[in-house]
């Protein structure tokens, strides 16, 4: 493989993402060089343009300068340096395009919904955000038996790619005055669900998503750029976190 690649680089907070040519360091023991053929976008990776911390570690620089990215991965590299252990094999026959999907986001809210909160079966369960991630905790929902899956999004054309994975019912806040939660509890007998998994990393909805529950269970799975963010103390006492 070349130690050369074109790199889609933010060089600053607020600054506009450019394509550069960069150097590749070969890979130390235990990692693997890998290059990138299909990768899809994630919420994360907009959040790092605006001052999402970064790891201390990179195999990449341009003209001498070391080149930092978030987590362990660079997707908007050609090539790429990573730990073996992070690399997955996987059916070749499947479209490149449907693994990089399934690959992050999805398979974080599916699993969010299957390792972590457990969802129970007949039990109800709202997530907050459909994008890759929601539509993965909605599948993984319902894999687990829920027999009511709430969907929240302000983005209308969602209601149809959250049946298609499994939601019962849809909410768009933008069509109320009352709030996501109040909204959540309005269809499920006022008491609110069962499970709550926030996957968009919007302050406020983290509120939202606990107060949505009866005494139950929240899973926070989206993630901003804020390091501190308000929190309804009320709310907190009341949920299982």
């Amino acid at each position: 493989m070349p130690n050369t690649s074109q790199l889609q680089i933010c060089w600053g907070l607020g600054k506009p993402v450019t394509v550069e040519e960069i150097q590749v360091d070969p890979p130390k023991a235990n990692e693997v060089r890998v290059k990138m053929l299909c990768a899809s976008l994630c919420h994360t990776d907009i959040s790092s343009t605006k001052g999402f911390p970064h790891i201390n570690t990179s195999r990449m620089s341009i003209k001498g300068q070391k080149l930092y990215h978030i987590f362990s991965s660079a997707t908007w590299s050609e090539y790429m340096v990573t730990d073996a252990n992070y690399l997955l094999k996987v059916d070749p026959s499947i479209n490149l395009a449907h693994a990089s999907f399934i690959s992050c986001g999805f398979s974080t809210g599916f699993g969010a919904a299957w390792k972590e909160a457990k969802v129970e079966s007949g039990s109800s369960v709202a997530v907050f955000g459909l994008g890759a991630v929601g539509l993965g905790a909605i599948s993984g929902a319902k894999m687990m038996g829920a027999t009511k899956i709430i969907g929240i999004d302000k983005n209308e054309m969602k209601r149809e790619k959250g049946e298609a994975f499994g939601m019962t019912d849809f909410i768009n806040p933008s069509d109320s005055a009352k709030s996501a939660s109040e909204l959540v509890k309005e269809l499920s007998g006022g008491m609110g669900v069962d499970y709550s998994i926030e996957c968009t990393g919007v302050p406020s909805l983290l509120t939202e998503s606990v107060e949505a529950t009866k005494i139950g269970k929240t899973i926070a799975v989206g993630i901003g750029a804020e390091t501190v963010v308000q929190f309804d103390l009320l709310a907190l006492l009341l949920v299982e976190l």
